[in-house]
């Protein structure tokens, strides 16, 4: 509810129940991390990053290939977000706190 954006860019579907149970929107640039974004989708989300001010990219480590392409063309920043599918060196919950950071950065929230 502290968040100044409602709309968040994924490398893919990965944050769809968060972003259900927590009243925001994940567009994502492909279904799959091995896809490759079509042109027309390309443009699609360069279109709604311009129009709503997005300034970030949500991606895992594997989709940021992906991600590259929409950044080089929109000059938004990736942030990486960790979904425990490679491991991590940290703890569950170190590792969910740090996404949250992430989240929040992304959705620009006050708090």
């Amino acid at each position: 509810t502290n968040c100044n954006l409602k709309d968040v860019i994924t490398t893919h579907e990965f944050l769809n129940y968060l972003s259900s149970r927590y009243n925001f929107k994940a567009h994502f640039i492909v279904h799959e991390p091995d896809e490759e974004p079509s042109i027309k989708k390309i443009k699609k989300l360069k279109d709604l990053i311009n129009k709503n001010s997005i300034k970030y990219i949500i991606t895992e480590p594997e989709g940021e290939k992906i991600a590259r392409v929409l950044s080089e063309e929109t000059k938004v920043e990736i942030l990486p977000f960790n979904t425990l599918h490679g491991g991590s060196d940290r703890d569950y919950f170190e590792t969910m706190y740090e996404n949250l950071k992430i989240l929040k950065k992304a959705l620009i929230c006050d708090r």
